[in-house]
């Protein structure tokens, strides 16, 4: 068996229980896409910050910008995500990744995953769901310097963040895509194949 190919991204699993959740079979199916979409791309936290979000995932999903939006409404009034500015969360993200651990490696990734985001209060309410992730060694809660970050304001646009940047396919065709935190830009895989 060969190496993983580093060109197709990120690895995301979701547990198959998903799709056999009462909860998730009364979503519109517009809704399903979007939260499976944006779950496979918010990275193992499930949160991450979406400038243009609407347009983005209208594009990725394939569905009109309208349609994207409403959808994403759905799933903030049903309680799978939460919003504030460009920083989308999906709420259950973390709890349902395998791939993350409460190790201290794992809760170091966590506070430095976290202290790249615009302030919001909406990281408050991940700190406190997810505390035991956010822990120090020493057992003393979430270093000052997450908490430092996290402001009670609206979303703090001014910090930088991913941008959508134009890249080209084989056919030398322009594609949309979203530059993702240590990797190729979403869609760049795609683009080769």
């Amino acid at each position: 068996m060969g190496l993983p190919n580093k060109t197709r991204g990120e690895y995301r699993p979701i547990y198959e229980s998903l799709f056999h959740s009462p909860e998730y079979l009364q979503l519109s199916a517009d809704a399903k896409l979007v939260l499976v979409t944006l779950k496979g791309l918010s990275g193992p936290l499930g949160v991450k910050s979406w400038p243009g979000f609407d347009a983005t995932f209208a594009e990725l999903c394939k569905i009109p910008t309208r349609r994207c939006r409403n959808a994403a409404e759905e799933l903030l009034k049903s309680g799978w995500i939460e919003r504030d500015g460009a920083v989308i969360w999906v709420v259950n993200g973390l709890k349902f990744e395998p791939s993350i651990s409460t190790s201290a490696k794992h809760r170091a990734f966590v506070r430095k995953t976290l202290a790249g985001l615009p302030r919001c209060p909406l990281l408050r309410r991940f700190e406190v769901r997810y505390a035991e992730y956010l822990e120090e060694p020493d057992g003393d809660g979430p270093p000052d310097r997450v908490r430092d970050r996290v402001s009670d304001s609206p979303c703090d646009t001014t910090t930088p963040s991913p941008t959508p940047t134009p890249t080209t396919n084989s056919n030398n065709s322009t594609v949309r895509a979203v530059r993702t935190t240590g990797g190729a830009p979403a869609g760049a895989a795609r683009a080769r194949r």
